[in-house]
C-alpha cells in the first residue's frame, strides 16, 4: 500500500470514514461492512497504520477503549487521487 498501489475497497472504506473526523474501531467495522473484527479488516487497518495513511489518537496505547483512527495528509491524498 504505497505511493502509486491501489487500495482494496476495504481500505479504501475505513479511509473514506476517517474523512471528516476520527473514528472509532466500531465505526470502521461497519464503515467496511464488517460485523465483527476479522482478520482481513484487522490486517488492512495495520497496513494503513504502518503506511502512513491513517494514525492512531492514542499512539501509545493501540488497544485503549477510546482509540480512535484520523485520516493523515498521505490518506487524504490517497482518497482524492484514486478511484472512486
Amino acid at each position: 500500500m504505497g505511493a502509486g498501489v491501489a487500495l482494496t475497497a476495504v481500505a479504501r472504506s475505513i479511509l473514506k470514514a476517517c474523512k471528516r473526523e476520527p473514528q472509532s474501531g466500531r465505526t470502521l467495522l461497519d464503515a467496511a461492512g464488517y460485523t465483527s473484527r476479522t482478520g482481513n479488516f484487522r490486517q488492512t487497518l495495520d497496513r494503513l497504520v504502518q503506511g502512513g495513511f491513517v494514525e492512531m489518537t492514542v499512539a501509545g496505547k493501540p488497544r485503549s477503549s477510546k482509540q480512535e483512527y484520523r485520516l493523515t495528509a498521505k490518506g487524504r491524498s490517497a482518497i482524492e487521487s484514486g478511484p472512486e
